[in-house]
């Protein structure tokens, strides 16, 4: 069995302290949305508070659950946190829609060229380890040039489809070089030699 250290032990409780925390931000707009419990005036009015039931969260059920002290002490601090979490991470979020936009484009275009290159090649050949490691790669320089480039050269927008035109040729190339001798191997498996 492997033994597990008080490093990993502290690694996982920040992790899950920092995850539990994004959630309980990301479920309240403010913090005495957590300790707010339903008014009178609520609860004479039996279809407000139906309604209400049917738009809260999986989370705010589970909160409500958990007494006013407990939620005072822990969840506020971790709505504090988690707020501060997200507004860290906000300028990260373009950039990792756009990567992951990327290395769809990409691999959706290697294997069209690919399969029509190589017909025979089975989709296991064609998005090996590495493949799937320069597909990953293409997708985070290529936002990352972009942004870079735009900030520094003043009308960038009117070069970006050059720049990732120039960019995906040469991640093409890497990929498909390796398959056609790929294809020239196993072609040459198949084929028995005439002269035998």
């Amino acid at each position: 069995m492997k033994k597990v250290t008080l490093k990993k032990i502290n690694t996982w409780l920040i992790a899950t302290l920092a995850s539990a925390s994004i959630i309980v931000a990301a479920s309240y707009e403010a913090p005495v949305d957590i300790v707010k419990d339903d008014d009178d005036d609520d609860k004479k009015n039996h279809i407000t508070i139906v309604e209400s039931r049917k738009k809260q969260s999986v989370v705010s059920k589970t909160v409500e659950r958990i007494p006013v002290v407990i939620r005072m002490l822990f969840m506020i601090p971790m709505w504090f946190a988690g707020t501060l979490l997200l507004k860290l991470l906000e300028p990260f979020k373009k950039y990792l829609v756009s990567a992951l936009a990327t290395f769809i484009i990409l691999a959706l275009i290697v294997f069209l060229i690919a399969k029509l290159l190589f017909p025979d090649l089975k989709l296991k050949d064609i998005f090996t380890k590495k493949t799937l490691i320069i597909l990953v790669v293409a997708s985070l320089i290529i936002p990352l040039v972009n942004f870079t480039m735009s900030i520094t050269i003043d009308d960038y927008l009117k070069y970006v489809m050059l720049t990732d035109f120039i960019i995906g040729i040469i991640v093409l190339m890497i990929i498909l070089v390796p398959l056609a001798a790929l294809k020239r191997k196993i072609s040459s498996i198949m084929i028995p030699d005439e002269n035998i």
